[in-house]
């Protein structure tokens, strides 16, 4: 079987979509805090990632001491069936998969 190409092939689509589907425009504040602050500190460095993008409108607030999640957010973005038939199909055109399906159809 080939696992590698179909990880491959689930990564590459998962990127795109991503890409496509994340919202343009977000705005809001969260706290929160796992009471451990080794693990909120985790959660705040790969929160960073995208501070990029969405920092100017967005704030995180980090709570080292107490286990508590709170969230006010409004995001825009946009998903179109379109776009979601061209990956459909991107992923239909390769061999692998379609040969795992009519195996999976006929038994």
């Amino acid at each position: 079987m080939p696992w590698r190409e179909w990880l491959e092939l689930g990564k590459d689509v998962l990127i795109r979509f991503l890409k496509h589907a994340l919202p343009g425009k977000l705005e809001g504040n969260i706290a929160f805090g796992t009471g451990n602050p080794e693990y909120t500190g985790y959660i705040t460095g790969i929160a960073a990632v995208f501070y990029p993008k969405y920092g100017e409108h967005f704030s995180l607030y980090p709570d080292f001491e107490r286990k508590m999640f709170e969230a006010k957010c409004r995001g825009r973005g946009r998903i179109r069936l379109g776009y979601m038939l061209v990956l459909a199909v991107s992923i239909l055109k390769e061999k692998s998969v379609r040969t795992m399906i009519k195996n999976i159809i006929l038994g």
